[in-house]
């Protein structure tokens, strides 16, 4: 089998920029959505300030990017198989951040000092969305974003394991992503644009796509590929070298060095976990990990049985 063609990296940071850019350029081109632009509607919305513009200009970045979380979180083949592994989770990590940020403190944008400009009711803040159902979802979303960036950043610190920050990780970004959507649908101003809530939307479905491959489609196809563990020997103390060979199949080309999720009893166990091949091409049909016992689960990976099913997704990078 062929490997698979790699894909630059300057072209996916540019695929990126394009795809996180987009709603705001076309927020920028449309101006005031169709809805609003009427003169009753005018008479209530006072004319914006430039601080309410960054703030929206903050959420309409926001959006798309937390959306593409999904897709950059190191599951999805069509990206690790052509991009260094590394690479992407890194992309994962820092977008992460600078998402929430802007998230975070986009809506106290909206509280700077009303005295800048004249206002029709300085004391309405109605206009905002900040109350109604879009207000109440768009808190619950500030809150749990912040408990979803404590986890992610503090999870070497905080003492939990692997599998719990996991699930927690992919239940909170799902949640929030709900939430915000209504949030922009229902009260975000340039949201009103048909145009823009369609991208919206689009956007959204393809984020739900990327979770119905990552957790059914993908499981489907390594249900129909499952490796076996053929040995286990143990290298120095804490230090395991475990060979795995496929079962009536050919295994995807692979590379000493790529990242391998192995999920173990089931494919549809979201307890995946990452491990590096330790073994070349040419050495057998089998491939090698070496496994240092290390986590709350690796501590016991050389109580593994001879014979045990696992399942493999990759390789990547």
């Amino acid at each position: 089998m062929s490997q698979k063609k790699s894909l630059h990296w300057g072209v996916l940071l540019g695929i990126y920029c394009l795809i996180a850019l987009a709603p705001l350029a076309m927020s920028i081109a449309v101006g005031i959505p169709p809805p609003l632009s009427g003169l009753e509607e005018a008479l209530h919305y006072p004319p914006r300030a430039w601080y309410e513009n960054l703030a929206s200009g903050l959420a309409l970045v926001a959006l798309p990017m937390l959306l593409m979380e999904f897709a950059t979180s190191g599951r999805v083949q069509f990206l690790t198989g052509r991009v260094s592994y590394q690479r992407v989770i890194r992309l994962h990590r820092i977008t992460g951040i600078v998402l929430g940020v802007f998230a975070l403190v986009h809506p106290f944008i909206y509280y700077i000092p009303r005295s800048v400009k004249p206002v029709y009711r300085p004391e309405d803040l109605s206009h905002l969305a900040l109350e109604g159902s879009s207000g109440l979802t768009g808190y619950l979303a500030w809150g749990l974003l912040v408990i979803l960036i404590a986890f992610a950043l503090g999870r070497r610190s905080i003492n939990y394991r692997y599998e719990t920050w996991r699930i927690t990780h992919v239940v909170l970004s799902v949640a929030v992503s709900g939430l915000v959507l209504h949030h922009a649908l229902v009260g975000g101003f340039y949201s009103q644009s048909r145009d823009l809530s369609i991208v919206w939307l689009v956007l959204t479905c393809l984020a739900g796509l990327l979770l119905v491959y990552v957790f059914l489609w993908l499981p489907l196809k390594m249900s129909q590929r499952p490796f076996r563990l053929m040995d286990r020997s143990e290298q120095g103390r804490g230090r395991w070298l475990l060979t795995f060979e496929p079962e009536g199949f050919d295994p995807k080309p692979f590379q000493k060095g790529q990242m391998v999720w192995i999920s173990f009893n089931s494919p549809f166990s979201v307890l995946e976990h990452p491990f590096t091949i330790d073994s070349d091409p040419g050495q057998g049909p089998g491939i090698q990990f070496s496994i240092l016992e290390t986590g709350d689960w690796t501590k016991h990976i050389g109580d593994l049985p001879l014979g045990s099913h696992v399942y493999l997704n990759g390789p990547c990078g």
